[in-house]
């Protein structure tokens, strides 16, 4: 483990979704994705926005055409959850933080690992 770690209690997090935290000099947020904890430093690839702690989350939007060409926008039953950067609306899928946009592109993992009620977030 990095000598630059923060512990943080696993119900906080899963109560509100996602923990804002100082890491090493950087904001990392923490996030309660279905049954598993992610976390990604605070930063859009595309132009270094609050993407993790100010982005809107929801499961992956996508859309259908139907036989009389009328589009259907639905979110993915089961499918990725996204965090959504509020300056350009680029989005992130939160099981591994890769652009939608651009799959060349992705957030900064912080690794984080379950003890126990805690959880230990490390870069």
């Amino acid at each position: 483990m990095s000598s630059e770690s923060v512990r943080v209690n696993v119900e906080d997090v899963q109560r509100e979704g996602r923990m804002e935290l100082e890491l090493g000099g950087r904001t990392v947020v923490v996030f309660a994705v279905d049954d598993r904890f992610v976390a990604y430093v605070d930063t859009c690839a595309h132009l270094g926005g609050p993407v993790c702690s100010q982005g809107s989350r929801h499961r992956f939007y996508t859309a259908r055409v139907q036989q009389d060409g009328r589009v259907e926008p639905y979110f993915a039953p089961g499918g990725e959850v996204v965090i959504v950067c509020p300056w350009h609306g680029w989005e992130y899928d939160l099981n591994n933080g890769v652009s939608l946009a651009d799959r060349t592109k992705s957030l900064k993992a912080a690794t984080v690992t379950h003890d126990r009620d805690e959880l230990v977030v490390s870069l």
